[in-house]
Protein backbone atom coordinates (compact mmCIF):
# COMPACT_ATOMS: atom_id res chain seq x y z
CA UNK A 1 0.00 0.00 0.00
CA UNK A 2 3.30 1.89 0.75
CA UNK A 3 6.01 2.08 -1.65
CA UNK A 4 9.61 1.98 0.76
CA UNK A 5 10.54 5.37 -0.21
CA UNK A 6 14.16 6.51 -1.79
CA UNK A 7 15.63 10.20 -1.75
CA UNK A 8 14.94 12.11 -3.42
CA UNK A 9 11.12 12.99 -2.45
CA UNK A 10 8.67 12.52 -4.79
CA UNK A 11 6.37 15.56 -5.03
CA UNK A 12 3.73 16.45 -2.42
CA UNK A 13 0.71 15.37 -4.17
CA UNK A 14 1.79 12.25 -4.41
CA UNK A 15 3.80 11.95 -0.70
CA UNK A 16 -0.77 12.80 0.14
CA UNK A 17 -1.93 10.51 -2.68
CA UNK A 18 0.62 7.21 -0.66
CA UNK A 19 -0.89 8.64 2.56
CA UNK A 20 -4.04 8.44 2.11
CA UNK A 21 -3.85 4.66 0.71
CA UNK A 22 -1.40 3.76 3.45
CA UNK A 23 -3.79 5.24 6.23
CA UNK A 24 -6.36 2.45 5.43
CA UNK A 25 -4.08 -0.02 5.72
CA UNK A 26 -2.59 0.45 8.81
CA UNK A 27 -4.90 -1.92 11.39
CA UNK A 28 -3.72 -4.50 8.43
CA UNK A 29 -0.40 -3.88 8.74
CA UNK A 30 0.46 -2.63 12.11
CA UNK A 31 2.96 -4.86 12.85
CA UNK A 32 4.92 -5.00 9.77
CA UNK A 33 8.44 -2.70 10.50
CA UNK A 34 8.99 -1.55 6.91
CA UNK A 35 5.25 -0.64 6.31
CA UNK A 36 5.63 1.88 9.88
CA UNK A 37 8.81 3.18 9.00
CA UNK A 38 7.55 4.30 5.58
CA UNK A 39 4.49 5.65 6.91
CA UNK A 40 6.56 7.28 9.32
CA UNK A 41 8.50 8.89 6.51
CA UNK A 42 5.59 10.17 4.59
CA UNK A 43 3.97 12.07 7.59
CA UNK A 44 7.79 13.14 7.88
CA UNK A 45 8.19 14.43 4.38
CA UNK A 46 4.56 16.16 4.76
CA UNK A 47 5.90 18.13 8.31
CA UNK A 48 3.17 15.73 10.15
CA UNK A 49 6.51 14.68 12.95
CA UNK A 50 4.21 14.39 15.88
CA UNK A 51 1.90 11.75 13.79
CA UNK A 52 5.42 10.03 12.38
CA UNK A 53 6.98 9.54 15.52
CA UNK A 54 3.87 7.96 16.71
CA UNK A 55 4.52 5.01 13.90
CA UNK A 56 7.97 4.80 14.15
CA UNK A 57 7.33 4.53 18.27
CA UNK A 58 5.94 1.36 17.48
CA UNK A 59 8.41 0.15 14.97
CA UNK A 60 11.24 0.07 17.34
CA UNK A 61 9.15 -1.51 19.56
CA UNK A 62 8.55 -4.80 17.11
CA UNK A 63 12.09 -4.07 15.81
CA UNK A 64 14.66 -2.17 18.56
CA UNK A 65 17.94 -2.22 16.79
CA UNK A 66 16.10 -2.06 12.80
CA UNK A 67 18.41 0.64 11.76
CA UNK A 68 15.98 2.23 8.89
CA UNK A 69 13.62 3.08 12.39
CA UNK A 70 16.09 4.07 13.94
CA UNK A 71 17.85 6.91 11.08
CA UNK A 72 14.05 7.87 10.69
CA UNK A 73 13.15 8.17 14.33
CA UNK A 74 16.45 10.06 14.65
CA UNK A 75 15.56 12.75 12.23
CA UNK A 76 12.00 13.27 13.22
CA UNK A 77 13.33 13.89 16.65
CA UNK A 78 15.89 16.60 15.21
CA UNK A 79 12.89 18.19 13.21
CA UNK A 80 10.61 18.02 16.20
CA UNK A 81 13.31 19.87 17.59
CA UNK A 82 15.70 17.51 20.23
CA UNK A 83 18.66 17.46 18.39
CA UNK A 84 19.86 15.67 21.85
CA UNK A 85 17.33 12.46 21.59
CA UNK A 86 18.17 12.35 17.85
CA UNK A 87 21.88 11.98 18.35
CA UNK A 88 21.15 9.42 21.26
CA UNK A 89 18.96 7.69 18.97
CA UNK A 90 21.71 7.46 16.51
CA UNK A 91 24.04 6.22 18.46
CA UNK A 92 22.22 3.01 19.15
CA UNK A 93 22.37 2.00 15.19
CA UNK A 94 24.37 -1.22 15.26
CA UNK A 95 27.97 -1.38 13.39
CA UNK A 96 28.31 -2.04 10.07
CA UNK A 97 24.64 -0.48 9.09
CA UNK A 98 23.76 0.38 5.76
CA UNK A 99 23.42 3.79 4.99
CA UNK A 100 20.36 5.73 4.78
CA UNK A 101 18.73 5.72 1.06
CA UNK A 102 16.91 9.05 2.45
CA UNK A 103 20.26 10.36 3.12
CA UNK A 104 22.17 11.48 5.99
CA UNK A 105 20.57 12.75 8.92
CA UNK A 106 21.26 16.71 9.97
CA UNK A 107 22.91 16.71 12.90
CA UNK A 108 24.96 19.79 12.59
CA UNK A 109 25.71 21.95 15.87
CA UNK A 110 23.85 24.98 14.96
CA UNK A 111 20.34 22.81 14.28
CA UNK A 112 18.58 24.19 17.32
CA UNK A 113 18.38 22.68 20.39
CA UNK A 114 15.50 22.19 22.48
CA UNK A 115 16.94 20.77 25.72
CA UNK A 116 13.78 21.48 28.56
CA UNK A 117 14.81 23.84 31.45
CA UNK A 118 14.15 22.61 35.05
CA UNK A 119 10.74 21.29 36.59
CA UNK A 120 10.28 24.48 37.26
CA UNK A 121 7.84 24.97 35.10
CA UNK A 122 4.11 23.29 34.80
CA UNK A 123 3.06 21.41 32.04
CA UNK A 124 0.32 23.38 29.72
CA UNK A 125 -1.15 20.86 28.27
CA UNK A 126 0.01 18.27 26.06
CA UNK A 127 0.45 19.32 22.09
CA UNK A 128 2.33 19.83 19.65
CA UNK A 129 4.54 22.99 19.87
CA UNK A 130 4.93 25.23 17.03
CA UNK A 131 8.32 26.78 16.29
CA UNK A 132 9.75 29.41 14.08
CA UNK A 133 13.40 29.04 13.41
CA UNK A 134 16.66 31.28 12.69
CA UNK A 135 19.98 30.82 12.43
CA UNK A 136 21.02 30.63 16.12
CA UNK A 137 18.36 29.20 17.83
CA UNK A 138 14.50 28.31 17.78
CA UNK A 139 11.33 29.51 19.26
CA UNK A 140 8.38 27.30 19.99
CA UNK A 141 4.82 28.83 21.47
CA UNK A 142 1.72 27.79 22.53
CA UNK A 143 -1.45 29.31 23.97
CA UNK A 144 -4.11 27.22 25.22
CA UNK A 145 -7.85 28.35 26.62
CA UNK A 146 -9.58 25.45 29.00
CA UNK A 147 -12.62 24.86 30.61
CA UNK A 148 -13.33 22.44 33.11
CA UNK A 149 -15.51 21.48 36.40
CA UNK A 150 -13.94 20.56 39.86
CA UNK A 151 -15.13 19.22 42.58
CA UNK A 152 -12.49 20.69 45.15
CA UNK A 153 -11.21 23.89 43.50
CA UNK A 154 -9.90 25.58 46.61
CA UNK A 155 -8.44 22.50 48.08
CA UNK A 156 -10.40 23.14 51.30
CA UNK A 157 -10.60 19.84 54.01
CA UNK A 158 -13.26 17.78 53.24
CA UNK A 159 -13.74 17.75 57.35
CA UNK A 160 -17.36 19.20 58.87
CA UNK A 161 -15.96 20.37 61.81
CA UNK A 162 -13.17 21.06 63.73
CA UNK A 163 -11.59 19.92 66.87
CA UNK A 164 -10.09 22.40 69.41
CA UNK A 165 -7.51 21.69 71.79
CA UNK A 166 -7.78 24.53 74.98
CA UNK A 167 -5.77 24.74 78.00
CA UNK A 168 -8.34 24.07 81.27
CA UNK A 169 -7.82 24.96 85.03
CA UNK A 170 -6.09 21.34 85.26
CA UNK A 171 -3.76 20.98 82.49
CA UNK A 172 -3.75 17.65 82.58
CA UNK A 173 -7.23 17.60 81.55
CA UNK A 174 -7.44 20.46 78.13
CA UNK A 175 -11.12 21.57 77.50
CA UNK A 176 -11.83 19.52 73.89
CA UNK A 177 -14.30 21.90 71.79
CA UNK A 178 -15.71 20.66 68.57
CA UNK A 179 -16.98 23.20 66.20
CA UNK A 180 -18.68 22.78 62.38
CA UNK A 181 -16.58 24.15 59.59
CA UNK A 182 -19.00 26.82 57.90
CA UNK A 183 -20.88 25.53 54.60
CA UNK A 184 -19.10 27.92 52.51
CA UNK A 185 -15.23 26.82 53.50
CA UNK A 186 -16.50 23.15 52.92
CA UNK A 187 -15.64 22.07 48.97
CA UNK A 188 -18.18 22.81 46.77
CA UNK A 189 -18.33 21.80 42.89
CA UNK A 190 -17.74 24.80 40.29
CA UNK A 191 -16.42 25.43 36.87
CA UNK A 192 -13.47 26.97 35.84
CA UNK A 193 -12.00 28.73 32.63
CA UNK A 194 -8.04 28.61 31.92
CA UNK A 195 -5.65 30.72 29.82
CA UNK A 196 -2.19 29.61 29.38
CA UNK A 197 0.34 30.98 27.24
CA UNK A 198 4.10 29.75 27.20
CA UNK A 199 6.92 30.02 25.09
CA UNK A 200 10.76 28.35 24.88
CA UNK A 201 13.80 29.35 23.07
CA UNK A 202 16.54 27.03 22.49
CA UNK A 203 19.83 26.90 20.89
CA UNK A 204 23.58 25.28 20.60
CA UNK A 205 26.46 25.79 19.67
CA UNK A 206 30.07 23.94 20.12
CA UNK A 207 30.59 20.50 17.91
CA UNK A 208 30.73 16.68 19.26
CA UNK A 209 34.26 17.02 19.67
CA UNK A 210 34.44 20.82 21.16
CA UNK A 211 32.82 21.08 24.15
CA UNK A 212 29.06 20.87 23.08
CA UNK A 213 26.85 23.89 24.52
CA UNK A 214 23.05 23.79 25.05
CA UNK A 215 20.56 26.50 26.36
CA UNK A 216 17.09 26.76 26.53
CA UNK A 217 14.45 29.78 28.05
CA UNK A 218 10.88 29.42 29.01
CA UNK A 219 8.71 32.09 29.74
CA UNK A 220 4.76 30.89 30.61
CA UNK A 221 1.81 32.04 32.85
CA UNK A 222 -1.52 31.27 33.30
CA UNK A 223 -4.81 32.97 34.43
CA UNK A 224 -7.70 30.95 36.23
CA UNK A 225 -11.33 32.06 36.69
CA UNK A 226 -13.81 30.47 38.81
CA UNK A 227 -17.72 31.81 38.12
CA UNK A 228 -18.97 31.10 41.05
CA UNK A 229 -16.26 30.69 43.60
CA UNK A 230 -13.80 33.97 42.46
CA UNK A 231 -11.62 33.07 45.59
CA UNK A 232 -10.21 29.82 43.75
CA UNK A 233 -9.33 32.35 41.13
CA UNK A 234 -5.27 33.10 40.26
CA UNK A 235 -2.78 34.19 38.08
CA UNK A 236 0.69 32.81 37.68
CA UNK A 237 4.27 34.40 35.94
CA UNK A 238 6.73 32.38 35.45
CA UNK A 239 10.68 31.90 33.82
CA UNK A 240 13.21 29.72 33.32
CA UNK A 241 16.61 29.64 32.17
CA UNK A 242 18.90 26.35 31.34
CA UNK A 243 22.32 25.78 30.31
CA UNK A 244 24.18 22.63 30.15
CA UNK A 245 27.61 21.65 28.50
CA UNK A 246 29.19 18.41 27.40
CA UNK A 247 32.76 17.63 28.22
CA UNK A 248 34.31 17.15 24.25
CA UNK A 249 33.10 14.01 23.04
CA UNK A 250 32.16 12.68 26.65
CA UNK A 251 28.25 11.72 27.10
CA UNK A 252 29.32 13.45 30.40
CA UNK A 253 28.83 17.02 31.23
CA UNK A 254 27.32 19.76 33.86
CA UNK A 255 24.20 21.78 34.10
CA UNK A 256 22.99 25.16 35.45
CA UNK A 257 19.70 26.50 35.85
CA UNK A 258 17.57 29.42 37.34
CA UNK A 259 13.92 30.07 37.83
CA UNK A 260 11.05 32.40 39.61
CA UNK A 261 7.59 32.44 39.84
CA UNK A 262 5.01 34.60 41.01
CA UNK A 263 1.54 33.75 41.83
CA UNK A 264 -1.35 35.77 43.22
CA UNK A 265 -4.38 34.45 44.28
CA UNK A 266 -7.93 35.40 44.83
CA UNK A 267 -7.91 34.43 48.28
CA UNK A 268 -5.12 36.90 49.13
CA UNK A 269 -2.25 34.61 49.42
CA UNK A 270 0.78 36.22 47.03
CA UNK A 271 4.28 35.03 47.10
CA UNK A 272 7.61 34.81 45.01
CA UNK A 273 10.18 32.71 44.42
CA UNK A 274 13.40 32.32 43.17
CA UNK A 275 15.45 29.05 42.57
CA UNK A 276 19.34 28.38 41.54
CA UNK A 277 20.46 24.54 40.40
CA UNK A 278 23.53 23.35 39.23
CA UNK A 279 24.86 19.61 38.88
CA UNK A 280 26.03 16.65 36.41
CA UNK A 281 24.28 15.52 33.50
CA UNK A 282 25.29 12.51 30.97
CA UNK A 283 23.99 9.71 28.93
CA UNK A 284 22.50 6.47 30.04
CA UNK A 285 22.00 4.80 26.98
CA UNK A 286 18.57 6.17 25.33
CA UNK A 287 18.47 8.54 28.52
CA UNK A 288 19.87 11.37 29.70
CA UNK A 289 20.30 11.90 33.32
CA UNK A 290 20.60 14.93 35.77
CA UNK A 291 22.16 14.63 39.57
CA UNK A 292 22.27 17.72 41.45
CA UNK A 293 20.82 20.15 43.84
CA UNK A 294 18.32 23.40 43.85
CA UNK A 295 18.39 26.45 46.15
CA UNK A 296 14.75 27.83 46.46
CA UNK A 297 13.77 31.49 48.13
CA UNK A 298 9.94 31.46 48.52
CA UNK A 299 8.78 35.09 49.96
CA UNK A 300 5.23 35.68 51.14
CA UNK A 301 4.02 39.28 50.24
CA UNK A 302 0.78 38.21 52.51
CA UNK A 303 2.21 36.42 55.28
CA UNK A 304 5.84 36.89 56.22
CA UNK A 305 5.90 33.86 58.43
CA UNK A 306 5.33 31.84 56.36
CA UNK A 307 8.33 32.54 54.42
CA UNK A 308 11.37 29.67 53.73
CA UNK A 309 14.49 28.49 52.22
CA UNK A 310 14.67 24.65 50.34
CA UNK A 311 17.80 22.83 50.07
CA UNK A 312 16.96 19.74 48.23
CA UNK A 313 18.74 17.26 46.17
CA UNK A 314 17.52 16.52 42.92
CA UNK A 315 17.37 13.31 40.04
CA UNK A 316 16.01 13.57 36.80
CA UNK A 317 15.56 10.75 33.76
CA UNK A 318 14.64 11.56 30.21
CA UNK A 319 14.39 8.96 28.43
CA UNK A 320 13.85 8.59 24.43
CA UNK A 321 10.10 8.59 23.35
CA UNK A 322 8.90 10.66 25.85
CA UNK A 323 8.95 9.72 29.56
CA UNK A 324 10.87 11.45 31.98
CA UNK A 325 11.03 10.74 36.35
CA UNK A 326 12.13 13.59 38.47
CA UNK A 327 12.61 12.88 42.24
CA UNK A 328 14.00 15.72 44.90
CA UNK A 329 14.32 15.17 48.83
CA UNK A 330 15.51 17.72 51.22
CA UNK A 331 14.58 20.63 53.72
CA UNK A 332 12.78 23.90 54.01
CA UNK A 333 13.98 25.85 56.77
CA UNK A 334 11.58 28.81 58.12
CA UNK A 335 12.90 32.13 57.81
CA UNK A 336 10.72 33.35 61.46
CA UNK A 337 11.59 30.54 63.82
CA UNK A 338 7.67 30.84 64.76
CA UNK A 339 6.04 29.31 62.05
CA UNK A 340 3.70 26.88 62.22
CA UNK A 341 5.72 23.18 61.89
CA UNK A 342 9.02 24.73 62.11
CA UNK A 343 11.13 23.29 59.50
CA UNK A 344 9.50 20.37 56.93
CA UNK A 345 11.54 17.46 55.52
CA UNK A 346 10.30 17.41 52.07
CA UNK A 347 10.46 14.72 49.49
CA UNK A 348 9.16 14.84 45.80
CA UNK A 349 8.61 12.23 42.89
CA UNK A 350 7.18 12.80 39.50
CA UNK A 351 6.61 10.77 36.43
CA UNK A 352 5.55 11.97 32.82
CA UNK A 353 5.05 10.21 29.70
CA UNK A 354 3.11 10.34 26.52
CA UNK A 355 2.22 7.44 23.29
CA UNK A 356 0.97 8.35 20.60
CA UNK A 357 -1.92 10.77 21.28
CA UNK A 358 -2.00 10.00 24.86
CA UNK A 359 -0.41 11.68 27.63
CA UNK A 360 -0.30 11.14 31.57
CA UNK A 361 1.69 12.48 34.66
CA UNK A 362 1.64 11.00 38.47
CA UNK A 363 2.93 13.05 41.25
CA UNK A 364 3.44 12.08 45.01
CA UNK A 365 4.79 14.14 47.91
CA UNK A 366 5.46 13.79 51.31
CA UNK A 367 6.02 17.14 54.09
CA UNK A 368 7.00 16.15 57.81
CA UNK A 369 6.80 19.00 60.04
CA UNK A 370 9.55 19.81 62.45
CA UNK A 371 7.80 20.30 65.17
CA UNK A 372 3.81 20.42 66.50
CA UNK A 373 1.68 22.42 63.96
CA UNK A 374 -0.52 24.25 67.15
CA UNK A 375 -1.20 24.01 70.46
CA UNK A 376 -4.32 24.25 69.46
CA UNK A 377 -4.98 21.17 67.04
CA UNK A 378 -4.89 17.85 67.62
CA UNK A 379 -3.23 18.81 71.15
CA UNK A 380 -0.34 19.94 69.30
CA UNK A 381 0.09 16.81 67.00
CA UNK A 382 3.70 16.76 64.84
CA UNK A 383 1.75 17.22 61.29
CA UNK A 384 2.88 14.68 58.61
CA UNK A 385 1.06 14.98 55.39
CA UNK A 386 1.47 13.17 52.24
CA UNK A 387 0.09 14.51 48.60
CA UNK A 388 -0.90 12.08 45.30
CA UNK A 389 -1.82 13.58 41.84
CA UNK A 390 -2.98 12.18 38.42
CA UNK A 391 -3.63 13.89 35.68
CA UNK A 392 -4.50 11.31 32.18
CA UNK A 393 -4.82 13.59 28.56
CA UNK A 394 -5.73 12.57 25.04
CA UNK A 395 -5.93 14.65 21.90
CA UNK A 396 -8.56 14.52 19.87
CA UNK A 397 -8.39 16.12 17.19
CA UNK A 398 -5.31 17.97 15.17
CA UNK A 399 -5.19 19.89 12.16
CA UNK A 400 -3.54 23.46 10.70
CA UNK A 401 -0.23 24.18 10.79
CA UNK A 402 2.56 22.25 8.91
CA UNK A 403 0.45 19.97 7.32
CA UNK A 404 -0.40 22.54 5.25
CA UNK A 405 2.00 23.29 2.70
CA UNK A 406 0.38 26.10 1.13
CA UNK A 407 -0.52 27.53 4.71
CA UNK A 408 3.12 27.08 6.80
CA UNK A 409 2.39 30.03 9.04
CA UNK A 410 -1.24 29.34 10.21
CA UNK A 411 -1.41 27.97 13.61
CA UNK A 412 -1.59 24.37 14.52
CA UNK A 413 -4.82 23.45 16.04
CA UNK A 414 -5.91 20.54 19.08
CA UNK A 415 -9.03 19.23 20.87
CA UNK A 416 -7.77 18.02 23.91
CA UNK A 417 -9.45 16.29 26.63
CA UNK A 418 -8.19 15.33 30.44
CA UNK A 419 -8.85 14.55 33.70
CA UNK A 420 -7.29 15.00 36.67
CA UNK A 421 -6.94 13.94 40.79
CA UNK A 422 -5.52 15.03 43.39
CA UNK A 423 -5.35 13.84 47.22
CA UNK A 424 -4.15 15.00 50.23
CA UNK A 425 -3.82 12.57 53.81
CA UNK A 426 -2.54 13.79 57.06
CA UNK A 427 -2.52 12.78 60.33
CA UNK A 428 -4.14 16.46 61.02
CA UNK A 429 -7.53 15.88 59.81
CA UNK A 430 -7.61 19.81 58.86
CA UNK A 431 -5.06 19.59 56.04
CA UNK A 432 -6.50 16.43 54.47
CA UNK A 433 -9.02 17.19 51.09
CA UNK A 434 -9.72 15.34 47.67
CA UNK A 435 -9.92 17.31 44.16
CA UNK A 436 -11.28 15.91 40.86
CA UNK A 437 -12.22 17.18 37.57
CA UNK A 438 -12.27 17.20 33.98
CA UNK A 439 -11.32 19.66 31.19
CA UNK A 440 -11.77 20.39 27.37
CA UNK A 441 -8.60 22.29 26.27
CA UNK A 442 -8.06 23.75 22.74
CA UNK A 443 -4.50 24.70 22.23
CA UNK A 444 -2.94 26.78 19.12
CA UNK A 445 0.58 27.04 17.74
CA UNK A 446 1.84 29.16 15.52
Amino acid sequence: AVPLLQAPSPATGVLQSWLVKAQAQVSVCQNDVRFLVSLGRLHSRLGQHEAASEHLERALLLAPEDPQALRAFSAVLQDLGDPSAAAQVLAMLPPGSQPDPWGPNDLSANKANPRMASQALPAVHSGVSAKHETESGRWKTLLSLTAGRERNPLGVSSQSNITLTLPGLDPSQPVIITLPIDEASRPRPAAYTQFSAAAQYNAGSGTATANPSEWSLQLGSRVRQVPTQAQAGFAVLEAAIDHQRRYAASPWGHYTNASGAYLDSRTGIRFGQAALGAGLVGGIGACQGRVGAEWLDRRYLSNKVLDGRQRVGVAQLACTPALSFTVKKGMESPRDPGRPGGAQELLEMRVRGAWGRWAWEFDRGHLSDERGYSALIESGAVRDQRRWGARLERVLLSFGGQAADACQACPAVQLVAGAELQRRQSNINLFESNNLGAYMALQFTN
